[in-house]
């Protein structure tokens, strides 16, 4: 191949077409949700300053509300799961599956296989920094992006104005949203012969804070998208896979006290659909982290001692890797 055609090489990307739109409207519905659940604080803050808790209360349900009906009217209906998928146990591997036999049916054979693997470096996806009626500040950042892991490591100092307003001015509603996220295009060997696919693969989200100001809420999400025939063209993310964290930071947790300290979770994504033989699938995988955040608010996504923020894809062949099995649907003929 010449050096001039080496360059005209199309790299396919991961398509988030949609995405920024759909978080957008989890996130608000997400944390008015959290607002409803822990009000105290926050009917205790209105009261104090004269204002109507009930009202306030009502307005969050009613905005919850709408960004329901908004995303009733985005996501597609829940896939159908083919009943040849083999359900994992709690707490066990995709490398647990059994594996066929090979079965051989001339003039060809296959056999069914697990294995894993390696997502590589994630690459930089949408960056949204919010605009309303108080300035805000600072976005959500890189610090390193790891090939061998396929870990991130992020930053940020977000802080919505103004610095000082009268108390009967103050609302909660949580309308600053910042939203950084990465993306992987990861392919597999492709099976011998007609087989029900399943992959598996679990994101930790872990966050140092130093909370300077609320209400904020801290969030991770997962998304996917799939190809049964991957043959380099861009793969659109489709499927949400979970919300790795979900934290309101005017609550203390076990390692963070209400003002600083640390916050984590983690979520398993499990999936299978059918693969032609001979075919090669991919997964588009994009994580991304969202702060949702009121006016007069300032969080930083670090704390001295404690280091920054990151988000760790693995299984339990190890960070970065995917674990995979493949079941062959095969009709057996004597």
């Amino acid at each position: 191949m010449s050096t001039e055609a080496v360059r005209t090489v199309r790299i396919p990307k991961v398509n988030e077409v949609g995405l920024k739109e759909l978080k957008l409207l989890q996130a608000r519905m997400m944390a008015c949700d959290g607002q409803l659940r822990n009000f105290t604080p926050l009917r205790d803050r209105l009261v104090a300053s004269g204002q109507d808790a009930n009202v306030t209360y009502r307005q969050i349900e009613s905005r919850r509300d709408a960004a329901l009906a908004e995303l009733k009217k985005l996501m597609p209906p829940a896939a159908h799961v083919p009943p040849t998928v083999r359900p994992l146990r709690p707490g066990t591997s995709v490398l647990s599956l059994p594996v066929s036999p090979a079965i051989f049916r001339p003039p060809i054979f296959g056999l069914g296989f697990s294995g894993f693997v390696q997502m590589g470096r994630p690459y930089e996806g949408i960056d949204v920094i919010p605009q309303g009626k108080y300035p805000a500040l600072g976005s959500i950042y890189s610090v390193a992006l790891d090939e061998n892991t396929s870990g991130i490591t992020f930053d940020g100092d977000l802080s919505v104005g103004p610095a000082a307003i009268s108390a009967s001015q103050y609302t909660p509603e949580l309308d600053y949203f910042w939203i950084h996220n990465w993306n992987y295009l990861v392919p597999f060997p492709a099976p011998p012969l007609l087989s029900t696919f399943t992959y598996s693969f679990e994101v930790g989200a872990y966050a140092d804070i130093h909370l300077l100001g609320g209400p904020v809420t801290l969030m991770s999400f997962v998304s996917i998208g799939e190809s049964a025939n991957f043959t380099g063209q861009d793969v659109p993310v489709t499927t949400d896979a979970g919300w790795p964290l979900n934290a309101d930071l005017t609550q203390p947790g076990p390692l963070y006290n209400g003002s600083y300290g640390s916050v984590e979770g983690q979520v398993t994504v499990t999936r299978s659909f059918t693969v032609a033989g001979g075919q090669t699938p991919a997964v588009a995988i994009v994580v991304g982290a969202i702060s949702c955040q009121a006016m007069q608010t300032e969080v930083r996504l670090d704390f001295p001692s404690l280091g920054d923020s990151y988000i760790t894809p693995m299984s339990s062949s190890g960070p970065g890797r995917i674990n995979f099995n493949y079941a062959p649907l095969w009709e057996v003929r004597e």
